[in-house]
């Protein structure tokens, strides 16, 4: 819509589906981190722990023959703040899928409810 973009990202666990969101500029460097904050939203509604998580940044690159996802998130516990990065495989051209696959690669051993 105009110069703004808004995201939307599904997640489900068992039954339970839940639906984040981000908002920003439609620039293509942003995309990926509109696509990781609103996963990070939809995290959030499954596990309020997800609340201490933060995106750092998120961008696809290409690793030898394969494009790869990588993001970090910084995990928030005053005084601390924890950066973690995560990855995963671009497949079929499914940039946006892979950079979701990347949060919940980094977020996955810190959020034990998930």
């Amino acid at each position: 819509s105009g110069l703004r973009s808004l995201v939307r990202v599904t997640l489900r666990r068992g039954e339970v589906e839940t639906v984040g969101f981000s908002e920003g500029s439609i620039a293509s460097t942003a995309r990926h981190r509109l696509v990781a904050t609103a996963a990070v939203d939809a995290l959030r509604q499954l596990d309020p722990a997800a609340e201490c998580i933060d995106v750092e940044s998120a961008q696809v690159v290409r690793v030898g023959a394969h494009d790869v996802a990588i993001v970090t998130v910084v995990f928030v516990r005053p005084p601390l703040e924890q950066l973690i990065s995560g990855s995963a495989i671009v497949r079929r051209h499914a940039d946006t899928d892979a950079v979701v696959r990347a949060i919940l690669d980094a977020t996955n051993r810190r959020l034990p409810s998930l």
